[in-house]
């Protein structure tokens, strides 16, 4: 019901009932079965919140009132009056811890990608906004000015949405703050691409030309065949190391992949190529995949690729899709969704924790099926 809070009115409230003031909008008082309280609602980043201000009596309504008005005016400015004001940080100062978190926890690759979509889209709108402020609206309208480049604009706000649930964690927001969530994202068409035994063996026979030819790294060709015998990402590969390699396992320990150290079983086509890599002529350099440099691994390895793909006759794939590859070929071996998210390291599927924490097995016999499987369709003879 509504009305004017008075001390009359609020001595006069039954069990259950509650008072909304007509006079300030979002100020009211509840009369509960032991006590009455007073409390007052407002929005903050596209949320409604209900902020308790305290029990009759230790509040008197017009006290009440003068404390509702603060917390009104609070969230007017974007600030949440539920946290202390030295946790009220700007959206760039959060920027600049969750980029040290990011950094210091994840892969490169996340960091570059996080970097920039903060730095390019962000942050220019919304740099000096606090970080409470920013609102499910705000982002919807950054979000469709996006349009063009929906992948981008979802990629963007999935940044948004990771900061946001760091924010959580640190106690900087309130509790579920996240104005991210709600903004619908575009559809985004697969572009799942993957190799037929065909295509797999036109690709084998541009590698052996190349190979014979001389005028490409050899390191850069073996990295094309690693990806595929081991469906690893490219940035996996290119900064593999040869500490990282296990001979007597037959595995290398990856300890800055996308989704956090993981183990990658090497099957006989990968270890074939790693020790034709290992006999070259020895430089010192740390880098299977070795660059220009002696301390530096191959910078781009899309420049050996296009000159693969062409000579293959594969111009619609992409270094990525040998990964896919890997996935089509294991399953078409059989190979479950829990065992190829073993393989291929998606930290994604929860069942793939199970399998890796058992053992890692029916992992090695996938990864070993497949690189037979390769190996026939990139050197049948």
């Amino acid at each position: 019901m509504r009305g004017k809070i008075t001390l009359t009115s609020v001595a006069a409230l039954a069990p259950g009932e509650t008072l909304h003031d007509f006079e300030l909008q979002g100020f009211m008082v509840r009369r509960w079965d032991n006590s009455t309280v007073y409390s007052v609602r407002g929005h903050l980043g596209g949320q409604r919140l209900t902020i308790s201000i305290g029990r009759a009596g230790t509040f008197t309504p017009h006290t009440a009132r003068k404390e509702a008005t603060r917390i009104l005016g609070l969230l007017a400015a974007g600030k949440d009056p539920r946290l202390p004001s030295d946790k009220v940080l700007s959206f760039a100062q959060a920027t600049d811890a969750f980029l040290a978190h990011i950094g210091a926890r994840r892969s490169a690759g996340t960091l570059r990608e996080y970097t920039g979509h903060l730095h390019d889209h962000l942050l220019p709108r919304f740099g000096r906004k606090p970080l409470v402020g920013v609102t499910t609206g705000d982002l919807a309208k950054l979000h469709l000015d996006l349009r063009a480049r929906p992948v981008l604009a979802n990629r963007v706000l999935s940044t948004t949405s990771s900061l946001y649930g760091w924010a959580d964690k640190q106690g900087i927001v309130p509790d579920l703050f996240n104005p991210a969530r709600r903004v619908e994202r575009y559809h985004e068409e697969s572009n799942e691409r993957f190799l037929s035994m065909e295509e797999l063996k036109r690709l084998g026979g541009a590698l052996r030309e190349l190979e014979k030819s001389g005028q490409w790294s050899p390191f850069a060709l073996g990295a094309i065949r690693l990806l595929l015998f081991t469906g690893c990402r490219r940035n996996e590969i290119r900064l593999l190391r040869w500490v990282d390699v296990d001979w007597s396992r037959a595995l290398i320990n990856l300890g800055r992949a996308k989704t956090g150290k993981r183990v990658v079983y090497l099957n006989a086509g990968a270890v074939a190529v790693l020790r034709k890599l290992q006999a070259l002529p020895d430089d010192g350099n740390p880098y299977i995949i070795r660059g220009v440099k002696d301390t530096e691994p191959y910078k781009n390895l899309q420049d050996v690729w296009e000159v693969v793909r062409q000579r293959a006759d594969l111009r619609d794939v992409r270094v990525h899709d040998l990964r896919h590859s890997v996935a089509s070929f294991a399953g078409a071996d059989g190979a479950s969704l829990p065992l190829i998210g073993a393989v291929l390291g998606h930290k994604s599927v929860a069942a793939t924790k199970r399998y890796l924490h058992l053992t890692g097995d029916p992992a090695r016999a996938v990864a070993d099926r497949v690189g037979a499987l390769i190996t026939l369709g990139l050197d049948p003879d």
